[in-house]
């Protein structure tokens, strides 16, 4: 080999060493940069992976879809560009809050310190999106009206992200563009780079989101090489800082505006937009505080503040509050409040003469409704409002409905309807298609955003009460019971959840609208509380009876309803107070003690059948078990092995070693309902009734997630469910209209 070959040899060996090192340095400078932001990365990374990935975070993100909602749509994405320029600022005022000649000394922490807080912008704007591509492409069962959801969500972002972050990054760019004239020849580069790249992510509008999104990130850190020099110029910096602060105030005036009035202004944006607000908010407090104070904040004493700060909420009245009450001297309609027995043998002896008139057994339903969010409550409020529909006798032959969480939201409802229709204080609307009109009226109360105001209070007022150690007098809980109060307004146009819960029980209704039992657990000792117009009789039952602590005419319905649905987080823990025999109470949601409501029912069934023997009525009623489940059964074998196959794979990781013992609670608590359920099938048949469980939710390429909203597309299919059960012939519904058609007094 001659002197020459060595040479070059040499010299590329040089040169490949000294481009390595380069990258190496590079890279070390964008990792550094990044370990600096991690706080931005931080609340990046779990609030979207909240959106994304928890099925509720999705259903509010889906909900904000299609022509009815599209300006929660433009919320979400407004609320997120916003959001990804408030990211891009901050992390700018972090990476520059060195020196400027340290920043300026090395080209390339120069170039990490400005297309950093740009990654960072785009990852805060792209991340929910690219979450829901990576988890609609590994779905197949998913419905292709989500996938075009997604697609028309992607086109905004990658079209009107990027010119939001690089405008607000460095504005110059806009004078640059207006005169390219005046420019050398690196701007003039980089403005031309900058136009192609905007007319490129026009074309990627059309490619897979996923690849559209690493292209435009790849495509700004390499355009950044180009002007980092220009981006880091004193004007710019200014610029920034005073931008940033500016935007920093505006978001957390925007935040107190939505927090001041959650019930009403919080639905307007939509929850997943909600979520995005109070992140922004506490960035743009951190913001405010770095603008004073950044000179002081160092790694070290960041991350000492930030654990302090955590310690404050984790040590704070977060999780337990107070319940609202009617203040005494406030007008209260009180029902004759009893014991159970006394409560049947009245309904009983009210219908004496009916009884034994009848041409066959007069059937007396007893229903229990499980839990499961909203879900549960439209479920079960559709489903009895569609059988009061085909059959306006029903309800008179409801002797009572055992209700958990979601279950007792859709019972009231259906109780309330029935009782305000009987007194004739609401207009009945005329039949909307195949839907009836108290099935119509049901679907507007529960078909709204409940989730909003609570999201919208517990990330803002409850987190700063927490911080503060302590309390506001409307926590998310009092929230969303005004929440439920004006959504029954709205849609109904009475006060019925607003009044005392006692007040669907008046003289004339006493006996003629469904006794509400619903089921809430005692957080100290994990007993069974049942809050009813009634007292249980302690010989019949082994439950709390809470009319016995709290009398019922002091509870509004709504707080009565809410009383049964704390869900964990979403609801504080409910304190109501010192009890002279067991101390304080605490209740929680009544699906940690039954969630299907048939413990309950199977207690009213003996009572039934004790007031009945009593009476000389035993040999002339049926009692019939009406059984409605929500928690979506999978239509065929194949579907069910795929989820188990799938949830298996997670249960395997580390990941799995902190989700496996909530997953198996949650697969116990099924386990027990079960139990309760085949418990009170064979009391049931024992006693000669009969047991309708024809009512299960069937799971469908829609998901039914738990929570406080649906989907416009989830309501629909939940109500195409109960279209196809009205239309069955031979099922359930159609047999329970058998039933009280054949119970009638012959003539």
């Amino acid at each position: 080999m001659d002197v020459s070959s060595r040479t070059m040899i040499g010299s590329l060996r040089q040169t490949m060493t000294k481009g390595l090192a380069s990258i190496a340095a590079w890279a070390y400078e964008v990792v550094d940069a990044l370990g600096r932001c991690w706080f931005l990365i931080l609340a990046t990374l779990s609030v979207g992976i909240t959106i994304a990935l928890v099925p509720q975070g999705r259903e509010a993100l889906w909900a904000a879809s299609g022509p009815a909602h599209a300006w929660q749509v433009w919320a979400f994405f407004v609320t997120s560009t916003l959001g990804a320029v408030l990211v891009t600022l901050f992390a700018s005022q972090i990476l520059e809050s060195r020196r400027a000649d340290e920043i300026a000394g090395s080209g390339l922490r120069g170039h990490a310190c400005f297309t950093v807080p740009g990654m960072l912008g785009l990852l805060a704007a792209f991340l929910v999106p690219l979450l829901l591509a990576f988890l609609v492409g590994s779905s197949p069962f998913l419905l292709p009206q989500r996938r075009k959801e997604l697609q028309e969500l992607g086109i905004l972002f990658q079209t009107m992200v990027m010119p939001a972050v690089v405008v607000a990054r460095c504005p110059m760019v806009l004078s640059y563009l207006a005169r390219p004239w005046t420019l050398d020849r690196r701007q003039l580069l980089s403005s031309v780079g900058l136009v192609m790249f905007f007319l490129l992510s026009l074309l990627l509008s059309s490619s897979p989101f996923v690849t559209g999104a690493l292209v435009l990130f790849v495509g700004l850190a390499i355009l950044d090489g180009l002007w980092w020099q220009v981006g880091l110029g004193a004007a710019t910096r200014t610029w920034r800082r005073w931008a940033g602060l500016v935007l920093s105030i505006g978001w957390i005036v925007a935040g107190c505006w939505v927090a001041a009035a959650p019930e009403s202004r919080a639905p307007v944006i939509g929850a997943a937009a909600v979520i995005l607000f109070a992140e922004y908010f506490w960035i743009a407090l951190a913001y405010v505080l770095f603008f004073f104070l950044g000179r002081w904040l160092s790694q070290g004493v960041s991350i000492a503040l930030f654990i302090t700060v955590l310690g404050l909420f984790l040590s704070g009245p977060f999780n337990m509050h107070s319940v609202r009450t009617i203040v005494v001297g406030q007008p209260a309609a009180t029902a004759a409040q009893g014991r159970l027995s006394k409560h049947i043998d009245g309904w009983l002896e009210s219908r004496r003469s009916e009884i034994e008139s009848a041409g066959s057994p007069y059937p007396v339903f007893i229903v229990s409704a499980e839990g499961g969010g909203i879900r549960a409550a439209f479920w079960t409020a559709g489903l009895l409002c569609a059988i009061q529909d085909a059959e306006p006798a029903f309800s008179d032959h409801v002797l009572g409905i055992s209700g958990v969480s979601g279950g007792s939201l859709g019972a009231a409802t259906f109780a309330a309807l029935v009782g305000e229709a009987q007194r004739a204080a609401i207009n009945v609307p005329h039949t909307t298609g195949d839907m009836g009109p108290l099935q119509t009226l049901a679907g507007q109360v529960l078909g709204r955003d409940y989730l909003s105001p609570v999201l919208a209070t517990m990330l803002i007022p409850d987190a700063a009460a927490c911080l503060l150690h302590g309390e506001w007098a409307q926590d998310r809980a009092a929230v969303l019971e005004r929440a439920f109060e004006l959504g029954w307004r709205q849609a109904v146009g009475t006060d019925a959840f607003q009044d005392p819960m006692t007040a669907l029980w008046r003289d004339d209704t006493l006996h003629r609208v469904p006794t509400l039992f619903m089921t809430s657990t005692e957080a100290a000792s994990g007993r069974r509380i049942v809050n009813s117009p009634v007292v249980l009789d302690s010989g019949l039952s082994s439950a709390i009876s809470l009319p016995v602590t709290i009398p019922p005419h002091t509870l509004r319905l709504s707080t009565a309803v809410l009383l049964s649905a704390r869900f964990p987080a979403i609801s504080p823990i409910a304190n109501l107070g010192e009890t002279a025999e067991d101390g304080p109470l605490h209740v929680v949601d009544g699906g940690y003690v039954d969630n299907s409501g048939t413990l309950t029912a199977a207690e009213i069934v003996e009572a039934l059948a004790a007031s009945a023997e009593r009476l000389g009525l035993a040999d002339r009623i049926c009692t019939v078990a009406i059984v409605i489940t929500d928690e979506p059964i999978a239509p065929n074998k194949q579907e069910s092995l795929a989820d188990r196959r799938s949830q298996s794979g997670i249960v395997s990781t580390a990941v799995g070693a902190v989700l496996a013992p909530f997953e198996t609670l949650n697969h116990v608590r099924k386990a027990l309902s079960t139990k309760h359920r085949e418990s009170l099938t064979a009391l049931i048949h024992g006693r000669g009734g009969e047991v309708l469980d024809g009512f299960a939710l069937k799971a469908s390429q829609m998901e039914f997630p738990l929570g406080w909203m649906l989907a416009p597309a989830t309501r629909s299919a939940l109500t195409q469910q109960i279209r196809d059960l009205k239309s069955d012939a031979a099922g359930d519904l159609q047999h329970i209209k058998d039933l009280i058609r054949a119970g009638r007094p012959q003539k």
